[in-house]
C-alpha cells in the first residue's frame, strides 16, 4: 500500500477522541480553496477505496466456508437434485457454518451499500469515482493492498503499530479463522478501541486534524495521512465539506454539482423492488446545495453507524453544518445506549423479503427469504460487533473451511453434489454430478488458472462500476458481483487460496479480439480450443469489454445499430461503446429481463456486436441453460462493421454453449471454416451456472 504511514496531517490534540461538541471550521481564507478542494476530493476517493477494499476481503472469508448450495430460480426445475460447491444464506441458520455465512453476508452487502454512498457523495462533489485506483490496484487489475506480507489497512492503520496480537496479522485474502476475524475487527473498530490497540509511541501518526497541515493542491488520496479508524476518516471528510470560507459559503457549496450521476441499487423503488433502507438517504438527490450537504452528511452517518456504531450522533455533528442545513439532517437523535445501529440506518426486513425471495428446487417460492433473514437478523448490529461475535463462534470450533476440509483428507464425490428429491427428468445436456466432482478434483493445484478466473471476474466488476458512475442510464453489475463470489468459491473448492495480486496478462495481440470461451475464437485460422483468453474472463453481462466477448448468454436485447460497435477484425480494435439502448437490470443470468414488449431479438452469446452485450460469464459454464425461449441475432464479426447473418432460436433448457457454438459456426462458415466443437474443459465443467 502506497499510503504514507505518517502523511502530511498533524495528529489531533485528542488523539482520536471525537469532541462532544464539534466546532466547525469557519472564516477559512479563500486562498486555501484549491488545496481544500484537493483534500476533499482525496478524502472522497479514499472513502471509495476503503469501502471497495473490504469487499474482496470479506468475500474471501465468506466463500471459504465449506458446504454446497442449490441453484434455484422462479419456475425453473432443471437443476433439481443438484448442488454446487459453496455456502449460501440460510433462512434457518442452525449450524456454525450457516451462522457464520449469514453474518458475513450481512456485512458484505452493507459494504456494497457503503461503496454506493461514497461514490454518490464523490459524484456530487464533482469527482468521477474510480474503482480502479492505483492506491489499491495495478493497471492490469492486480490488487496490491492484499498479501501475506502486507500490513496496511488502506488509509487507516499499519498493523505493525498495534499491540499484540494484532501486530502480527497480515492484510490478506484468507479463509475464516480467528486471526482473520481479528483483522475484520480492526477494520471496523471505533475510536476508543483503536486508541487502545495502537502502541503509545505510534499514536501521533494517526487521527490527523483537519485541515491537514502541509496539504497542497497537487496532492491525491495517496498522500493522505493514516486515520486510525474509518470513522475518523469520515469525520475529517465532514469537517472539510462543512468548512465555511470568508465569503460565507461552505466547501460543499462551492464544489456541489447539481444533477450529478447518482446511482442507487438499494433504495430505488418499482413494482419489483422496495426500498431496502427506506429511512436512509442513499443518493444526493437534492438540487439545493445546503440540502444536498445534509444528505451527504446523513449518508456518512449511516456508514459509520452501521460500521462501528456508537460514535458521533447526528445531534452533535449537526453543529458542523450551517444553520440552514441543520434542519434537513435526518439523523438528529442521540446515540443509542446499546451502541447498535441507529434505526434510521437499519434495513427493512419485510422489504428485503419482497425484493429477494427464495425458491425451492422445483421452482416454487420458499416461505421465507434466506437473504432477508440473514440481513434482517443482523441489521441492528454493527459490523464491529458482528465480527466480535463471529470471532467467538470460530474460536469455539465447529466452523469448517475448505482448507480445513481438504487438510482432513476430503475430496469431491457425486454424492456431495446430489440433493433430494432427485430430478425426475434430469437434463442430459449438462455434466453429471460425477463429472463435476471429477473436474473439481482435477483442478486442485491449478491455482494460477483459478486465480485468473477470480481476478478477471472482479476486474469486470470494477470496470462495470467505473461505467456505472459515468452515465445515469448505465446498469449496476450486481449479477457480476454475485458471479465473482461464485468464482472465488470455486477457487477454495478446488483447494486453492484466492490471490488477486498477479493481475491479468494483457491480450498478446491487442489488434485482435480475444477468444471469449473454449473454441470461440474468431481469428482466422482458429486458435487451439483453449478455454478462452484469460485476460477477458468476466462474470456477467455488462462487464465484457468488447464485441465477441459476450459469455454465458444473458438474453439481452440486441443493442441496436452495429455501426456503434467495434469490429473484431484482425486489426486494431476501436474502443467499443455502450449500446444506445440501456442494459436490462436484474433477473437471472441467462434470462431476458425485464420481459420486453412484443417480439424482441436478443444478442447471441459469444457473438455480441457491442461491448457489454451478449451474455454473462466467460468462460461459459457447461451447466448453463436458458430459462426462457426466444430468438437471437447472429453477426458476422469480420470486417469494419458487424453484418447481420440471420437468427437462431433458443428454447427453455437449451445449453448456452451450444447456442454460442451454433452462432460461432455460422460466422466461421463465411470464411469457409467448419470448426470442431471441443469437449468441455475441467474449468467449464466445474463452473456453476450463473444466476
Amino acid at each position: 500500500m502506497s499510503t504514507s504511514p505518517t502523511g502530511t496531517g498533524k495528529p489531533s490534540s485528542g488523539f482520536g477522541a471525537l469532541p462532544p461538541v464539534p466546532v466547525p471550521i469557519i472564516n477559512r481564507p479563500l486562498s486555501n480553496l484549491a488545496a481544500d478542494t484537493a483534500a476533499a476530493k482525496a478524502l472522497a476517493q479514499a472513502a471509495i477505496n476503503v469501502e471497495l477494499f473490504t469487499i474482496p476481503l470479506y468475500m474471501a472469508a465468506m466463500t471459504s466456508l465449506q458446504g454446497v448450495h442449490e441453484i434455484n430460480a422462479s419456475g425453473i426445475s432443471y437443476y433439481e437434485g443438484r448442488a454446487w460447491p459453496g455456502m449460501s444464506t440460510s433462512a434457518t441458520a442452525t449450524t456454525p457454518n450457516q451462522q457464520a455465512y449469514n453474518a458475513i453476508f450481512a456485512v458484505f452487502i452493507e459494504e456494497m451499500l457503503h461503496l454506493q454512498l461514497a461514490a454518490n457523495i464523490a459524484s456530487a462533489l464533482g469527482l468521477q469515482p474510480s474503482f480502479t485506483s492505483a492506491a489499491l490496484q495495478t493497471s492490469t487489475g492486480g490488487w496490491t493492498c492484499y498479501g501475506a506480507s502486507n500490513t496496511v489497512i488502506p488509509h487507516i492503520v499499519n498493523l505493525t503499530d498495534l499491540v499484540a496480537p494484532y501486530n502480527t496479522l497480515a492484510v490478506n485474502l484468507a479463509a475464516l479463522t480467528v486471526p482473520q476475524t481479528q483483522l475484520f475487527e480492526l477494520i471496523e473498530q471505533d475510536h476508543t478501541t483503536a486508541l487502545n490497540n495502537i502502541q503509545p509511541a505510534a499514536r501521533t501518526k494517526y487521527f490527523p486534524a483537519a485541515p491537514f497541515a502541509g496539504w497542497t493542491a497537487t496532492m491525491t488520496e495517496q498522500d493522505l495521512p493514516l486515520f486510525g479508524t474509518i470513522g475518523w476518516m469520515y469525520y475529517c471528510y465532514m469537517q472539510y465539506i462543512t468548512m465555511v470560507y470568508t465569503d460565507g459559503q461552505t466547501l460543499f457549496e462551492k464544489l456541489f454539482v447539481a444533477g450529478s450521476v447518482q446511482q442507487d441499487m438499494f433504495n430505488s423503488t418499482s413494482t419489483s423492488h422496495h426500498a431496502e433502507y427506506p429511512l436512509m438517504s442513499a443518493t444526493v438527490s437534492a438540487s439545493q446545495p445546503l440540502a444536498a450537504l445534509a444528505q451527504a452528511v446523513d449518508m456518512i452517518l449511516g456508514i459509520t453507524s452501521q460500521g462501528e456504531g456508537a460514535g458521533q450522533s447526528g445531534a452533535s455533528l449537526a453543529r458542523l453544518l450551517p444553520p440552514k442545513a441543520r434542519a434537513s439532517l435526518r439523523s438528529v437523535k442521540p446515540p443509542q445506549d446499546d451502541g447498535g445501529v441507529d434505526p434510521l440506518f437499519q434495513p427493512d426486513e419485510q422489504n428485503l423479503a419482497f425484493d429477494y425471495p427464495s425458491y425451492n428446487s422445483d421452482g416454487s417460492q420458499a416461505p421465507q427469504s434466506a437473504d432477508a433473514t440473514a440481513r434482517g437478523s443482523w441489521g441492528a448490529t454493527t459490523h464491529f460487533e458482528i465480527f466480535t461475535q463471529l470471532q467467538s463462534l470460530v474460536a469455539a470450533g465447529g466452523v469448517v473451511t475448505f482448507p480445513a476440509w481438504f487438510a482432513a483428507g476430503n475430496s469431491w464425490t457425486a454424492a456431495l453434489l446430489t440433493t433430494t428429491p432427485p430430478n425426475p427428468s434430469p437434463p442430459t445436456n449438462i455434466p453429471s454430478t460425477q463429472q463435476v466432482a471429477d473436474a473439481l478434483n482435477a483442478l486442485s493445484g491449478e491455482a494460477s488458472l483459478l486465480n485468473t478466473v477470480v481476478t478477471g471476474a472482479i476486474a469486470g466488476v470494477t470496470m462495470g462500476l467505473n461505467l456505472y458512475w459515468q452515465s445515469q442510464s448505465a446498469g449496476f453489475p450486481y449479477p457480476a458481483m454475485v458471479g465473482a463470489g461464485d468464482r472465488m468459491t470455486m477457487c477454495w473448492a478446488a483447494n486453492s487460496q484466492p490471490d488477486l495480486s498477479q493481475g491479468l496478462t494483457p491480450t498478446p495481440e491487442p489488434g485482435r479480439s480475444p477468444s471469449a470461451c473454449q473454441g470461440l475464437n474468431y481469428q482466422s485460422p482458429p486458435a487451439s480450443p483453449s478455454c478462452g483468453t484469460v485476460s477477458v474472463f468476466h462474470s456477467c453481462r455488462g462487464t465484457n469489454a468488447c464485441s465477441g466477448q459476450g459469455g454465458c448468454g444473458f438474453a439481452q436485447p440486441d443493442g441496436g445499430s452495429p455501426q456503434t460497435c467495434s469490429t473484431v477484425a484482425a486489426r486494431r480494435v476501436r474502443k467499443p461503446r455502450m449500446s444506445a439502448r440501456p442494459a436490462a437490470v436484474g433477473g437471472t443470468c441467462g434470462g431476458p429481463t425485464p420481459p420486453p414488449p412484443g417480439p424482441t431479438i436478443y444478442s447471441a452469446p459469444g457473438d455480441n456486436a457491442c461491448q457489454t452485450l451478449g451474455g454473462c460469464a466467460v468462460p461459459i459454464s457447461a451447466s448453463q441453460l436458458y430459462p426462457e425461449s426466444g430468438t437471437m441475432q447472429v453477426y458476422n464479426l469480420f470486417g469494419d462493421t458487424p453484418q447481420k447473418l440471420g437468427t437462431i432460436p433458443f428454447a427453455l433448457g437449451d445449453s448456452v454453449f451450444d447456442i454460442a457454438w451454433e452462432a460461432y459456426s455460422q460466422v466461421m462458415q463465411t470464411k469457409g471454416i467448419t470448426p470442431t466443437k471441443p469437449t468441455p474443459s475441467n474449468l467449464r465443467v466445474a463452473l456453476p451456472p450463473s444466476t
